[in-house]
């Protein structure tokens, strides 16, 4: 295989492979996770990590009552970080479909905007 094919070859798997974890977000962020049931929300997050302190730290019921807030507080955090993750993935992917295309024939160029319809 000459050195255009390979980076031809490359340039497409690193496509999928954005592709495949792009889609996995994303189907993580709106369907959920197929151990869990229902999509995360910030209120799941929060109870889930409460649950978790109540358990192993054994926290008195004002500590509770102070800790929650910071708890759901964190959860909005890494919730909007996840989106912001989300965009730049997107944007990578469409990085490298532009710069693959402009290595590729017409016809190689249909063939690619196909795959990714």
């Amino acid at each position: 295989m000459g050195k255009g094919k390979l980076k031809i070859v490359l340039y497409l798997s690193a496509i999928f492979l954005i592709g495949g974890v792009v889609g996995g977000f994303v189907s993580m962020q709106f369907v959920g996770s197929p151990f869990k049931k229902g999509p995360v929300t910030i209120e799941r997050m929060t109870e889930r990590q409460m649950g978790r302190m109540l358990h192993e730290l054994e926290l008195t019921p004002e500590q509770e009552k102070k800790i929650r807030p910071i708890i759901k507080d964190i959860s909005e955090k890494i919730r909007q970080a996840r989106r912001e993750s989300f965009l730049e993935f997107t944007k990578l992917h469409q990085e490298t479909y532009e710069r693959v295309s402009k290595q590729l024939t017409p016809e190689q160029q249909i063939r690619l905007k196909e795959m990714n319809d």
